[in-house]
């Protein structure tokens, strides 16, 4: 992303959405337990294929994911950074709540189903196979700066935790903005939150400018407006290093019940 483009502009907004597109492309094409296949991680962050996809931006369609943010899922997110600079970033997920009702017996364990996001596909990588482990989306963020820390980052919501923090992500580093103006500025996210809503349905807050999805549809996107703050989005959290001030500043979003807290 470049903040030449301008923070959330339709130039922005269509960039990001056909890259997280390409995105979503190749993991659903390769990502699988790497003990059952070879994923070539050197080749797929390697500059020369990723001049290729960029090269391909402007043709990116939808792909049809076969995983959805579960409205009825239990996921949750947090992070910390202690005052020597040590960081934490955690996500606990029972994913459907399937795992919310079943412990193992004398653990005190929560079963989760994160097994829902095999397929049965017998040609792909990411099949049902016994002791594998399936594709899933938890992906708690730590980002440095050299070998120090930047920010620590992640949120909740399936295939809308990487989109959220594509754009958490962005609004640090190419928008200049501080945790909580990052966590809390609108957001957009291709797909919904159940099985049943359209995978290239591409939501927005209505915090957006009417140019925005006036200019989108006239793309070809299938534009929704959702409300101003709206926990389809996620509900990210950031802890972000301020090196002018030489403090840290905790983010908390509003989409959700969560604090920034320090002591």
């Amino acid at each position: 992303c470049s903040s030449d483009l301008g923070h959330n502009t339709l130039e922005t907004v269509d960039h990001m959405v056909r890259a997280r597109n390409l995105a979503f492309e190749d993991r659903d094409r390769y990502l699988t337990d790497p003990a059952f296949a070879h994923i070539a991680t050197d080749h797929l962050i390697g500059s020369s294929y990723l001049a290729e996809r960029r090269a391909q931006l402007g043709s990116a369609t939808t792909p049809r994911s076969s995983v959805h943010r579960g409205a009825l899922g239990d996921t949750i997110y947090l992070c910390v950074v202690d005052a020597d600079g040590m960081a934490v970033s955690l996500i606990q997920s029972l994913y459907y709540t399937f795992g919310s009702r079943v412990m193992a017996p004398g653990t005190g364990v929560m079963l989760h189903n994160r097994g829902a996001s095999f397929t049965l596909d017998s040609d792909h990588v990411n099949r049902l196979d016994g002791r594998k482990w399936p594709m899933h989306t938890l992906i708690p963020g730590l980002a440095t700066a050299g070998d120090d820390l930047a920010f620590v980052f992640g949120t909740r919501g399936a295939d809308g935790q990487p989109q959220t923090q594509f754009q958490v992500a962005a609004n640090i580093i190419d928008f200049r903005m501080n945790a909580q103006e990052a966590v809390e500025a609108p957001r957009w996210c291709m797909g919904g939150p159940t099985p049943e809503t359209p995978a290239d349905l591409l939501h927005l807050e209505s915090r957006f400018t009417p140019e925005v999805f006036s200019g989108l549809e006239e793309r070809g996107y299938k534009v929704k407006k959702v409300p101003a703050v709206d926990d389809m989005m996620g509900t990210a959290a950031c802890i972000a290093l301020d090196r002018e001030r030489g403090c840290y500043i905790g983010g908390a979003d509003p989409r959700g019940d969560g604090a920034a807290i320090g002591h």
